[in-house]
């Protein structure tokens, strides 16, 4: 009897030998686990918050022909060209209205006396006026396996940068609320109109022969749009950063 508990103790201790070591080793990976996943869930919810982004998986698959080509800006860092302003005397409408655009350091108490030649006088209509248009801007453009009038595929729109050229945007009317005034008419030689388009929604079942926003052309670099820029160097005086050339 004395023997047989002997051996029942022996086997026990055994057991107990193997058996330490094992929950040793699940509890160091168990910590080791939950660590990660609240290191991991911390780091999401991080993201989450300076970056609240929602991912949606749509249920219906749909082709790029679906949306819109993305919207392209361009702007001239030069605020205005040479040719047109650096000849304004100096106490003028014109040079006091040269020296704003170009934040230089200016006492424009001097100016006071000059007084708008009309309502349309205004810093608005004088960087439209003296800035570098779209046509002088963008030299070529083909998008998709067409080439085209520039003019026909850019609209001319006003930002802190000058005069800029923007592609395939929305047209104002669905963008903005009441009158705008920074953006010109687009002008097209094919008669282009403007459509409205949304996430929800879509194109419309009927769009006219030549409208904006275009659709892609087809997948692939070849069926994107390019164009050539010209930056005209020679033609600045001041810039809206401490370079030249085109955002």
């Amino acid at each position: 009897m004395a023997d047989e508990l002997a051996g029942v103790s022996s086997t026990m201790g055994t057991i107990k030998g193997v058996i330490s070591p094992t929950i040793t080793y699940f509890l160091l990976w168990f910590v080791a686990v939950i660590t990660l996943a609240v290191n991991f869930a911390t780091n999401v919810f991080t993201r989450w918050e300076t970056t609240p982004i929602i991912i949606g998986i749509e249920a219906q698959t749909s082709t790029i022909r679906d949306t819109p080509f993305p919207a392209i800006t361009i702007c001239n860092m030069n605020q205005a060209l040479r040719s047109k302003i650096e000849n304004y005397p100096r106490h003028s409408r014109g040079y006091a209205m040269t020296q704003k655009i170009c934040l230089q350091d200016v006492d424009y108490s001097q100016f006071d006396d000059l007084k708008p030649a009309s309502k349309e006088d205004t810093f608005t209509n004088f960087i439209w006026r003296n800035g570098q248009t779209c046509n002088n801007m963008i030299v070529y453009c083909r998008f998709g396996n067409k080439e085209d009038r520039c003019t026909d595929f850019f609209r001319e729109v006003l930002m802190d940068e000058g005069i800029c050229c923007s592609f395939n945007i929305l047209h104002p009317s669905y963008l903005y609320k009441g009158k705008y005034i920074f953006v010109r008419d687009f002008t097209s030689s094919v008669g282009t109109i403007p459509v409205d388009w949304n996430l929800e929604t879509g194109y419309a079942e009927q769009l006219p022969l030549y409208y904006y926003p275009r659709r892609p052309a087809g997948a692939g670099v070849t069926m994107g749009f390019t164009f050539v820029l010209n930056a005209n160097l020679s033609e600045y005086i001041c810039t809206s950063t401490f370079s030249t050339g085109l955002k």
